[in-house]
């Protein structure tokens, strides 16, 4: 039958974003109040806490992340079944549409014990959901979703449901958006096509002409390379 799970609070700590460090690395702690039943395996029969890493990488308006982290929960047993501590996983994708300010999300997450990690299936959980997310008004974030066990291990919801609400602090609170797409620079040499005369080759930073792009392979011009030319810039 249908079971309310623990309640869960949590927090978000941003560390490194793509704007200046090409991924999105951000910390979420999360902590559970035992408000469901352990006896049906709903509920943890006890307070949990969650530490988890989340990685990502916006592409416009879409981002795609990996969450790996760890659950702490008091170990019970129900029947033959022993439970407790336990690695988490997942992967999602979602899309942001800039005018409605509404975020589609499918994710795919699931966890094993810490001390049999992966060895069964009757263990280890694992779940599709898909969700959508609004933020109408400065800091106000409403998100509701449906999913569905993909993996018949124990803990796993033949479907689930929730709805959350919540509040956004930060800089872009009064207007969500996705981060600035980045200069596209076809030769990793952190010169943008645009302004790169030679696109496809990167600079060599050698201290010549270091700006517009292209690899000076012979700064003096005098026809012998600078790699073996014991005066690179002054000519023979």
């Amino acid at each position: 039958g249908n079971k309310l799970g623990d309640l869960r609070t949590w927090c978000k700590a941003v560390g490194l974003k793509q704007v200046k460090h090409f991924l999105n690395l951000a910390g979420v702690v999360t902590i559970g109040v035992p408000t469901g039943d352990p006896g049906s395996l709903s509920g943890s029969g006890g307070f949990s806490a969650d530490g988890v890493m989340v990685v990502s990488r916006q592409f416009g308006p879409v981002v795609a992340n990996i969450d790996v982290g760890y659950r702490y929960r008091p170990q019970q047993t129900v029947m033959n079944f022993v439970d407790g501590d336990r690695l988490l996983l997942s992967t999602a994708v979602s899309y942001y549409h800039e005018k409605s300010r509404l975020k589609s999300i499918v994710r795919v997450f699931g966890s094993s014990p810490i001390n049999a990690m992966f060895k069964s299936t009757q263990e280890t959980n694992l779940e599709l959901l898909g969700g959508v997310e609004w933020r109408p008004w400065r800091g106000l974030v409403f998100l509701a979703g449906i999913g569905a066990g993909v993996l018949s291990g124990a803990r796993t919801p033949a479907y689930r449901a929730l709805a959350t609400a919540g509040w956004h602090v930060g800089k872009d609170a009064k207007k969500y958006a996705p981060l600035p797409e980045l200069p596209l620079d076809t030769d990793l040499d952190q010169i943008p096509d645009k302004s790169d005369k030679c696109p496809t080759e990167p600079e060599d930073f050698d201290g010549f002409d270091d700006g517009d792009g292209c690899p000076d392979l012979d700064n003096d011009q005098d026809g012998i390379a600078d790699s073996i030319d014991k005066c690179p810039n002054e000519p023979e």
